[in-house]
């Protein structure tokens, strides 16, 4: 790990530690690596979490068939908030 680190100091050419026999801190350069280094993962894992649900896009058409009485009192109920996270779906009652 410490020649990772070094190679790291010497790509950007800067200490991002301070080191002594008995401690290790960050240095403010450190800290302020790390933050911009976040930013960018966090932006790469927002970018495949949107593309994820892209490819998970329910669509086409979804035919139900029920007796009259129990669609209107239990299938409605139900296919309402489905319906609601699946917008690009159309539901069709027989």
């Amino acid at each position: 790990m410490s020649r990772q680190v070094s190679r790291l100091e010497s790509r950007i050419a800067t200490k991002l530690f301070i080191r002594t026999t008995r401690h290790v801190a960050l240095t403010e350069l450190c800290g302020t690596y790390y933050h911009h280094c976040r930013r960018a993962l966090d932006g790469l894992q927002e970018a495949e979490r949107a593309i994820t649900d892209l490819q998970n896009i329910v669509t086409g058409q979804l035919r139900i068939s029920a007796p009259v009485i129990y669609g209107e009192r239990r299938v409605a109920l139900l296919i309402h908030d489905f319906m609601k996270q699946h917008k690009s779906l159309e539901v069709i009652f027989t």
